[in-house]
């Protein structure tokens, strides 16, 4: 499946390889969006830092999760075995647990600007960062928390991109 979002058109859902419009819902918004673990959901970030998750094969919605973030998150991303949905925005990050429905930590970290995040093959870490630095987080706890802050900064106004090895 494809799911996209274009303005005026609104959310769109496509079955591949034959290109079979499955859906399209012209009232939704999604300034982000990333696929559930097992591929039978989706997370639409809309305004207020409100996230519809929604189903994949219709795109109705499934529930609403009120983050606590301000703004449109400008990152979310599901842990690989999709327990967690990761949300990113402007310095601050909440991780929400699908089975708790509720968001279980959650922390300001600095002026992210752009900021950018990855999840371990394993889903035990993620790392998180912007134009002035780069953080990890460790799941092996009960909560989540922030073990390091990697030296290594970015050029001034660059987006890092971040990716985990496969071994993590």
């Amino acid at each position: 499946r494809l799911v996209q979002y274009r303005q005026g058109e609104g959310l769109e859902g496509w079955a591949l390889p034959a290109g079979t419009l499955l859906f399209r819902h012209k009232a939704a918004l999604a300034h982000q969006l990333a696929f559930h673990a097992d591929g039978s959901s989706f997370a639409a970030a809309g305004e207020n830092g409100r996230i519809e998750l929604r189903d994949a094969t219709t795109g109705e919605p499934i529930t609403t999760i009120a983050t606590g973030l301000r703004g449109v998150p400008s990152w979310l991303g599901f842990d690989p075995a999709g327990r967690f949905l990761l949300l990113c925005h402007e310095g601050d990050w909440a991780l929400w647990e699908l089975a708790a429905a509720q968001v279980v930590a959650r922390a300001r970290t600095g002026r992210f600007y752009g900021n950018h995040a990855s999840w371990s093959r394993d889903g035990r870490r993620f790392a998180f960062g912007d134009w002035e630095s780069t953080w990890m987080a460790d799941l092996t706890g009960l909560a989540p928390v922030v073990r390091s802050r990697v030296d290594a900064r970015p050029p001034e106004r660059d987006y890092p991109q971040l990716q985990f090895s496969p071994t993590g």
